[in-house]
């Protein structure tokens, strides 16, 4: 019988298949539904994480805002005090007056630990901000923002008067933490930089600046063997100030002094500048000058020639020199309070600023300094008299000599002068032998210049006190200089390192001072003993003075008399901020020379063609292309001419320019008229009794002894707008109140405000 294979039933398997696709789509349903869940979870989050960054965006927003209107009324606050006391303060520092003060209250506003006057502006102290302050500007963020003090919250500041390139307070790393729903917290970290408004306060007054000065003198003023006073602004022209003779004295009480030359005391001659008040210790005067000088040879009528009379000068208030102070008569001294920018930089002897005291028993004194800036350094130069004929004979040329000091006294100059074991040195079969003499007559030094085989200067000598060769110091190419000297009929040959750069003649005087061997050092402090020159620094030199920069070292007599060496404190290279401050300087000095006024800004090119000299810049001589009449046409050929005006007083025109030798100068004297208010002469003026009023000379103002000068700037200006005479005057216009001035352009306060540095954490 055939068996029969057994059926097979395969319906179950569709089951398992069904079942498994199920759960696969369920599977999948579940990731989908949990992906999704996920996914509105993370918007959830993404939406209410930048809600909560726009609300701290919004925070800073509002912060910002609120800063813009608080800055706008401590703005219209700070300018109002300054125009009340607007008469008070000197033309030149108004602008400067206006932003110490608000400086110094918006420190005061958010400052952390205290009150900041404008005393303190000159500090280097760090200050910080507090954030509760800067907290309460909030208003409707404030209940979800947190503001912590904290160690970084540094309130920088940078100001310079001279300066408007940087000018600017700095709230740093200012952090807002926003805390939103369901404690969702987003931060931002920035800086706030509230700019210092710069306004124009100088010649927003329509009183011309000349009617606040007594002399104007287009060549210089002179005081010659008398005593005088000046109570008003001065200004001087090429040859400055120049006071002459023992028994002579000088004394100007102004707000400011200009001279485009020299203040000069000469031949036991003394000078004494201050506030217009007569207070030493106010420094509100403004000085701008080339030079401070003291010497025994002046260019007077009368030369002295008294090395025992003492020349003194005291002098307070700012100093802007652009070139040197030099003390070269015997028994001078020279006390400065106040303020002292030497801001020439130049790398000639013309352009470099320095103190320089070359004459025995002479006395710097420094005491009363609160500020002091010299960007130059200081030169040995060559005698003077027969020295360039000596030069010029023999065929070489001399040079100045660079130092590495800003402050130098004579006796310091000889550690400049190269060792004798470097000079004319030969070299052979390992042998070394020198001529070993500095200095070298000329003949001998002609010599050294034929020989083949002998070095004039051995630059791999190594210096005594430093133990480095001097080739460390000195240019490679031109490692010397020679200065030339005459000693009754012999010639003689100095040698001296010229030095590669200024950081290498500030290092060679530093290590001379600090050599190992401290007798280097005693011989620096018994040549100023010798010379017996003083340096006398200021009391707590390195905490009570506000500013202290100088491009090369000082040695001075500190309060307790002690011998001490300050470094110089900017590299050799001044930074740039001192160069634009320099530069600053250099320009309101031209400004100050051309129309008295801080700034030319307002004045084109073709207004300033006719502006060579002050006097030329102020007065018309004649009417050329002008359409209203200059000096010559208001005098109709006379030589002398008044216009009177009963309220004000008259104007005398005097039309003296001359060649020829005592026919050019003008005498004022009793034979003038109290009357007269302003004088305007082509040539000199001698005042011979008590003036008030203005004279402005095209060229030497000479005060005879007795004479007191004293300015009125109401009456002259009143004068002058009131008389026909105004027309001689070039800056003006139809009426006395439409003087040339530059008008303030609009300030925004929120362009004043500035986010930088922005970043979210």
């Amino acid at each position: 019988m055939r068996r029969k294979k057994p059926y097979i039933n395969n319906q179950g398997s569709t089951i398992i298949i069904v079942l498994v696709a199920v759960s696969f789509i369920m599977i999948l349903a579940t990731l989908s539904l949990s992906m999704s869940a996920a996914n509105v979870n993370m918007k959830s989050v993404e939406r209410k994480a930048k809600e909560n960054f726009y609300s701290a965006e919004m925070a800073l927003d509002e912060l910002k805002a609120n800063l813009e209107t608080e800055l706008g009324e401590l703005v219209r606050s700070v300018y109002t005090n300054t125009m009340i006391a607007y008469s008070d303060i000197p033309l030149g520092q108004r602008n400067e007056k206006f932003k110490k003060e608000f400086l110094a209250e918006y420190l005061s506003k958010y400052d952390l630990e205290g009150t900041i006057t404008t005393n303190d502006l000159s500090s280097n102290k760090e200050l910080r901000y507090d954030c509760e302050k800067l907290k309460n500007l909030l208003v409707k963020t404030k209940p979800y923002t947190d503001m912590t003090n904290t160690t970084t919250n540094t309130l920088e500041w940078m100001f310079n008067s001279r300066n408007t390139k940087e000018q600017y307070i700095c709230f740093q790393n200012v952090t807002l933490k926003y805390v939103g729903e369901n404690n969702y917290v987003s931060r931002i970290v920035t800086d706030i930089k509230v700019s210092i408004p710069d306004l124009n306060l100088e010649t927003i007054s329509n009183i011309p600046p000349f009617t606040e000065y007594g002399l104007i003198a287009n060549t210089k003023l002179l005081v010659n063997h008398a005593n005088a006073e000046v109570t008003g602004n001065v200004y001087a022209g090429e040859e400055g100030v120049v006071v002459d003779g023992g028994s002579t004295s000088l004394i100007v009480l102004a707000n400011q002094i200009i001279t485009k030359g020299a203040i000069k005391a000469y031949n036991g001659g003394n000078i004494t500048l201050q506030d217009q008040d007569g207070n030493s210790n106010k420094y509100s005067l403004d000085v701008w000058a080339a030079n401070i000088e003291t010497d025994t040879v002046s260019r007077s009528e009368t030369v002295s020639t008294t090395e025992d009379a003492k020349t003194k000068m005291e002098l307070s208030g700012n100093f802007y020199i652009s070139d040197d102070t030099t003390l070269n008569a015997p028994n001078s001294s020279v006390k400065y309070s106040g303020s002292y920018y030497g801001y020439g930089y130049g790398n000639t002897a013309e352009t470099s600023s320095a103190m320089i005291l070359n004459s025995k028993d002479s006395t710097l004194d420094l005491s009363n300094i609160v500020n002091l800036f010299i960007a130059g350094r200081a030169f040995i130069e060559p005698a003077s008299g027969s020295t360039s004929l000596i030069a010029n004979r023999n065929g070489f040329a001399s040079k100045y000599v660079r130092t590495g000091e800003a402050i130098s006294t004579k006796g310091n100059q000889a550690i400049y002068r190269l060792p004798d074991e470097c000079i004319g040195v030969v070299k052979k079969n390992g042998t070394r032998t020198s001529v070993g003499t500095n200095p070298l007559s000329v003949e001998e030094y002609q010599k050294l210049l034929d020989s083949k085989d002998t070095l004039i200067v051995d630059t791999s000598y190594q210096l005594p006190f430093s133990n480095k060769p001097l080739s460390d110091y000195v240019d490679a190419k031109d490692p010397y200089n020679i200065i030339f000297d005459q000693v009754n009929e012999s010639s003689y040959v100095y040698f001296y390192p010229n030095f590669k750069d200024e950081e290498s003649a500030n290092q060679y005087f530093q290590d001379y001072y600090n050599s190992g061997d401290s007798s280097y050092r005693e011989k620096l402090l018994q040549r100023m003993k010798e010379y017996n020159t003083t340096v006398i620094a200021p009391n707590n030199f390195n905490s009570s003075i506000g500013r202290k920069t100088y491009a090369g070292n000082t040695v001075f007599y500190d309060s307790k008399g002690k011998f001490v060496l300050d470094n110089n404190s900017v590299d050799a290279e001044l930074p740039q901020q001192f160069v634009d401050e320099a530069n600053d300087l250099t320009q309101m000095n031209k400004a100050y020379c051309t129309k008295l006024l801080p700034s030319l800004s307002g004045y084109t090119d073709e207004e300033l063609k006719s502006c060579d000299t002050l006097f030329n810049s102020l007065i018309i001589y004649e009417s050329g292309e002008e359409s209203k009449p200059g000096m010559k046409e208001l005098l109709g050929g006379l030589k002398t001419k008044v216009f009177e005006n009963a309220e004000y007083g008259s104007f005398l025109l005097v039309d003296n320019q001359s060649s020829k030798q005592g026919e050019n100068t003008f005498v004022l004297d009793s034979t003038v008229s109290d009357q007269v208010r302003v004088v305007i002469a082509t040539g000199d003026v001698e005042v011979k009794r008590d003036f008030t009023g203005l004279i402005i000379s095209k060229g030497t103002i000479k005060l005879q002894d007795g004479v007191k000068v004293k300015a009125d700037a109401e009456k002259v200006f009143s004068l002058v707008s009131n008389t026909d005479i105004k027309t001689v005057f070039r800056d003006y216009n139809s009426f006395g109140t439409d003087f040339k001035s530059t008008q303030n352009k609009e300030i925004r306060m929120k362009d004043l405000i500035t986010i930088e540095n922005w970043k979210k954490e």
